[in-house]
């Protein structure tokens, strides 16, 4: 489930950017929101033919080295963490960002970024370690 919450993330963020679009793409901008959407749905249907003759808990790791060869899947499995990693760190550091800014506008609090985003890591790494101590525990 979480991995499918990941792959959510395209859609939010074309949601959260509009204005940014907007802004940049001006009166091309519904152009280029159907574009989006079309790439995004282009691959969550790939995605979903590919599973469809895949059961497994692998995921990528799985797809592609039943559609390509085990080696491709080995790196496509790598590439797949490494980018969950570099959206990870994204995501904290745009809320930290956003969160400092928030802050210090609202409240005339200049607090700096790397506040919030050791905060946020760390509540996250906290709950993570609780949802995997609760699994343990259950099984």
């Amino acid at each position: 489930m979480v991995v499918s919450m990941g792959f959510m993330a395209p859609s939010v963020a074309m949601f959260f950017n509009t204005p940014f679009i907007a802004g940049f793409a001006g009166g091309a901008m519904p152009l280029t929101m159907l574009l989006s959407f079309a790439a995004v749905f282009l691959v969550a249907l790939g995605f979903s033919q590919l599973a469809r003759r895949t059961a497994s808990a692998g995921s990528v790791y799985a797809i592609v080295s039943n559609a390509i060869n085990p080696r491709t899947g080995f790196m496509g499995m790598w590439f797949f963490i490494i980018g969950y990693g570099i959206f990870e760190a994204a995501t904290y550091s745009i809320f930290a960002s956003f969160s400092s800014e928030l802050l210090e506008r609202t409240f005339g609090i200049a607090v700096p970024w790397i506040i919030p985003f050791l905060l946020v890591a760390g509540l996250v790494y906290t709950l993570s370690v609780l949802g995997v101590t609760q699994s343990v525990r259950a099984a």
